[in-house]
């Protein structure tokens, strides 16, 4: 069968498509494909006794550039398996007076006068300044 740019261009020249088709093509092969009766396949039992079950097609890859592999860290290795953490936590501690628990706000620096005055300045009630002076016994006098 000739493309359709073809068919326009023989009905365009007056030319009739048939002589430019294959036979196979014509209504008289058509008909005599199917003047002989068809008949089913013998063996449709068999068919019947074959009940496997339709499966979906595999997936195929996606569209695009593969996802490269890296090395994974020892802590997303253990939280795939499931174990607990290798390294544990650091305990931090003050560099002034080495105890854990706190590194900023070191209450040893609070019992110096620097340490008082620098809470003095920047608290913004009395009750601040009250529990300094519950807490490390210190004179509260006004500035």
């Amino acid at each position: 069968m000739p493309c359709t740019h073809v068919l326009a261009a023989l009905a365009s020249a007056g030319v009739h498509v048939s002589h430019h088709t294959c036979d196979t093509y014509s209504q008289e092969c058509l008909y005599a494909t199917y003047a002989h009766p068809i008949y089913p396949e013998e063996e449709i039992d068999n068919h019947k006794k074959k009940s496997e079950r339709c499966r979906p097609p595999k997936p195929k890859d996606g569209p695009g550039r593969k996802k490269k592999s890296r090395w994974q860290s020892w802590l997303e290795i253990s939280r795939k398996k499931g174990k607990s953490r290798r390294k544990k936590p650091k305990v931090y501690s003050c560099s002034k007076c080495k105890q854990p628990g706190h590194t900023r706000p070191c209450p040893s620096l609070l019992r110096n006068k620097v340490g008082l005055r620098a809470v003095f300045e920047r608290s913004t009630s009395f009750k601040e300044v009250y529990e300094v002076h519950e807490v490390y016994g210190v004179e509260v006098t006004s500035h």
